[in-house]
């Protein structure tokens, strides 16, 4: 196999077949990390990634299911690493809605999110639950290097700070995206008034 060939087939496995997952819902029977006591969210078993008959002449193989923690340093690094060796920029990281359920983006999330090799064509995929708008979620891609200089911000918190869900302005079918560079001084008014509001219920519980 020539370099080039090599590079083509390595860039359609990292751009269609990348596949970040958290793997606080394996189990230790099924072969990958898991912390005592957690429960499985989903099925990681192999069968559960095998292709429909018709779809395996067309993936050639170039599909792979990777079980990787966002929040861990470990297989998200390994990728970035081996794409970087082929010079591969990854196109598309997809996040479902995994962000909404950290109370603060990790400091690991944004490592691995900072390791990946990217381009001005590189995007971040998610979804954002609306439940009390439309029973639903809303469908969001953001420039992966635009995302980058907001997680660059320690008083970036959550994704509610890049993501208004008051400002939302999504289309008929939920889809919208996000352009915006951080506005640090905006930033540092809701990090004070969050911490005057954590001081205010920290008195409160403490309180007689």
């Amino acid at each position: 196999m020539t370099p080039a060939s090599t590079t083509s087939r390595l860039c359609a496995a990292l751009l269609f077949g990348l596949c970040i997952v958290d793997e606080a819902a394996a189990t230790s029977s099924r072969g990958v990390l898991a912390p005592p006591g957690i429960a499985p969210a989903i099925d990681l078993s192999p069968r559960t990634y095998e292709l429909p008959g018709p779809l395996k002449p067309v993936a050639g193989g170039r599909l792979r299911a990777i079980t990787a923690d966002l929040t861990r340093r470990g297989a998200v690094r390994r990728i970035a690493g081996v794409a970087r060796r082929f010079g591969v920029a990854m196109r598309v990281v997809y996040l479902s809605n995994a962000e909404e359920y950290w109370e603060r983006l990790p400091d690991e999330f944004r490592d691995n999110l900072a390791a990946l090799p990217v381009d001005e064509r590189s995007v971040v995929l998610r979804t954002l639950l609306t439940w009390e708008h439309n029973r639903d979620y809303r469908y969001n891609a953001q420039p992966l290097p635009n995302y980058r200089r907001w997680l660059a911000h320690a008083s970036v918190r959550t994704i509610h700070d890049v993501v208004r869900l008051d400002r939302l302005a999504a289309d008929a079918r939920g889809f919208f995206e996000v352009h915006e560079l951080p506005d640090l001084a905006l930033l540092q008014r809701r990090e004070l008034r969050r911490r005057r509001l954590e001081a205010a219920a920290a008195a409160t519980a403490a309180a007689p």
